[in-house]
């Protein structure tokens, strides 16, 4: 059996056994006791965490303030309330989102039940992505994922290397990084990185790395102005590729 947690400690000790597990462990959380520990944390500070607990509903365009958040750890159960009604599908996949002193933790997971169109009981998440010092969380595929930039009349391929919410990096041509760089501003673009799309306001070129020996350049690249529901979508997708 694993060595578990036990969560009936006095919840002074949470914090730093918390604070303990940030420091030590990568950005893809898997071990159980790990898990119930940062679960813990949530239920705890769920009135006063600097980023609430929110739940990203698939189609909609903001993300669900989560009131009630209380787990089962011997059924490996999570039961939930959230601010407004909505109605889920059977075993419909959920991802939550929260933060605190500068962390963000997001996890999926499958609705068991339904209760009523506020509460609901969703299973023991499997893996969590964390990230620390960061706005936002990225993602390093461990895969080539095609993508494509539009703008004006102008359509370039490349690849992605990693992707958050606030940016991304990527392989382009040489000749097409160029012409970015040249651009004096890149506005109204159409981002495709595999099946996810998503238009961007203004992007900025923050870093570039070129290499003599390829004939592609690596470009770190900031968005601004992306739709809450083209967040939606691009969290989801975060969370897909982090557990392939």
């Amino acid at each position: 059996m694993f060595d578990m947690f036990k969560l009936g400690r006095k919840t002074e000790k949470k914090p730093l056994e918390t604070s303990k597990l940030w420091r030590e462990h990568d950005d893809l959380i898997q071990k159980p006791q790990q898990i119930a520990a940062i679960l813990q944390y949530i239920s705890q500070h769920l009135p006063d965490s600097p980023m609430p607990l929110r739940l990203m509903i698939r189609g909609a365009d903001y993300a669900e303030l989560v009131t009630f958040f209380k787990f089962d750890e011997n059924e490996a159960l999570i039961r939930c309330q959230i601010a407004d009604e909505h109605r889920f599908e059977p075993t419909e996949e959920l991802t939550f989102i929260s933060g605190w002193e500068g962390k963000l933790v997001a996890f999926s997971a499958f609705i068991v039940q339904s209760h009523s169109a506020r509460e609901f009981t969703v299973s023991w998440p499997l893996a969590m992505v964390k990230s620390i010092g960061r706005d936002t969380y990225r993602v390093h595929p461990h895969f080539e994922v095609p993508l494509s930039i539009e703008f004006a009349d102008l359509n370039m391929v490349g690849r992605l290397v990693d992707l958050s919410e606030g940016g991304m990096a990527c392989h382009l041509s040489t000749m097409d990084a160029q012409l970015l760089l040249n651009t004096e501003k890149l506005v109204n673009v159409k981002i495709r990185i595999g099946q996810l799309q998503f238009d961007v306001a203004l992007m900025n070129i923050c870093s570039v790395v070129c290499s003599n020996q390829s004939a592609y350049t690596r470009l770190g690249i900031s968005f601004k102005g992306v739709s809450n529901k083209d967040l939606v979508c691009m969290r989801r997708s975060l969370m897909e590729w982090q557990y392939d």
